[in-house]
C-alpha cells in the first residue's frame, strides 16, 4: 500500500492541478506546513516561496524513475549472465562469475560515487551507472537457481529430444528463476533509490533546480534550525517509500517461496 500510494502520487499528482515544483514566490518563502490551510501548499514552502508539496511530488517521479529503470536494466543483464553461466558451465560459467566476483569486491555505493563524480550529472548518468555496477547481485542469485533447475528431470527431458540450448533456457529456466528474479529486484529497487538520493545530496547527482529527494534534503539542511520541513518531509518520504519495497519484497518472498 506505501509504495501502491506514491506510485499513484507521482504518477497523477501533476494532472491534479500540482503547481510547477520550481516556481518561485518569494512573498510565500518560507511558509510551514499547514500555516495556511489545507488548500494552499498544505506542507508549506521552502526558502524561495516554492511549493513543498509539489516538489516531492516530483521528486517521487524522480526517484522511481531512476529506481525502476535502473533495477529493470540490471536485472535483465544480471539473469541473462546468471542463466548462460548456470546452465553452459565450463569456462563460460567461470569467466562470468569471475567477473562478477570482481566488481562484488568494491563497495556499490563507494564505487557509484567515484563514477558520478567523473561523469557528467544527470538522470541518465545515474541509470547507467546503477546499471553497470547493480548486476551482479542477480547474477550471483540467478546462476544458484540456474543450477538447481537444469538438473530437473523436464530440463533433461528437452534436451532428450534435441531441443535447442536456448529454447531450454527460454522454456525452462527463465521460468525456474523467475520467483527469484522478480524478489531480487523488488528488493534492490530501494537500494538505487537511496543510491539517488545519496548522489543527490552529495551534489553529483541530480542537479538544482530540479526537485529530487536528495536535492530537497541537501538544500534544506542550512534551515533544520528555523524551516525544518523542507529536509524533514523528502526524509520522510524517503523512509516510507524504502520502508514500502522492503515490506513488498518480504510479503513477496513469502508468496513466491512459501518453503522459505
Amino acid at each position: 500500500m506505501l509504495v501502491a500510494g506514491i506510485c499513484l502520487a507521482a504518477a497523477v499528482g501533476p494532472y491534479l492541478g500540482a503547481p510547477d515544483p520550481n516556481a518561485i514566490t518569494l512573498r510565500n518563502h518560507s511558509v510551514a506546513p499547514f500555516a495556511k490551510g489545507l488548500g494552499q501548499s498544505p506542507l508549506g514552502t521552502d526558502q524561495l516561496g516554492r511549493d513543498m508539496l509539489s516538489r516531492i511530488i516530483y521528486g517521487a517521479r524522480i526517484s522511481l524513475t531512476v529506481g525502476v529503470v535502473s533495477t529493470l536494466v540490471a536485472a535483465l543483464i544480471g539473469a541473462l549472465l546468471g542463466m548462460v553461466a548456470g546452465f553452459f558451465g565450463g569456462k563460460t560459467e567461470f569467466g562470468i562469475m569471475r567477473a562478477t566476483d570482481l566488481i562484488m569486491c568494491y563497495p556499490f555505493t563507494i564505487t557509484s560515487i567515484i563514477a558520478a563524480a567523473l561523469l557528467a550529472p544527470g538522470i541518465r548518468t545515474i541509470i547507467l551507472i546503477f546499471s553497470a555496477f547493480g548486476w551482479t547481485s542477480y547474477c550471483r542469485v540467478i546462476h544458484g537457481v540456474a543450477l538447481s533447475v537444469k538438473e530437473e528431470l523436464y530440463v533433461e527431458a528437452s534436451r532428450a529430444v534435441g531441443a535447442s540450448s536456448v529454447w531450454i533456457l527460454w522454456k525452462h529456466i527463465l521460468p525456474g528463476v523467475l520467483p527469484s528474479l522478480v524478489v531480487s529486484a523488488t528488493l534492490q529497487v530501494r537500494q538505487m533509490v537511496l543510491g539517488e538520493a545519496t548522489l543527490s545530496f552529495l551534489g553529483i547527482g541530480i542537479q538544482p533546480p530540479t526537485p529530487s529527494w536528495g536535492v530537497l534534503i541537501s538544500t534544506g539542511r542550512e534551515y533544520l534550525s528555523t524551516e525544518w520541513w523542507i529536509s524533514t518531509l523528502p526524509g520522510i518520504a524517503l523512509a516510507v517509500l524504502i520502508l514500502g519495497f522492503s515490506l513488498l519484497g518480504d510479503g513477496l518472498t513469502d508468496y513466491l517461496n512459501p518453503r522459505l
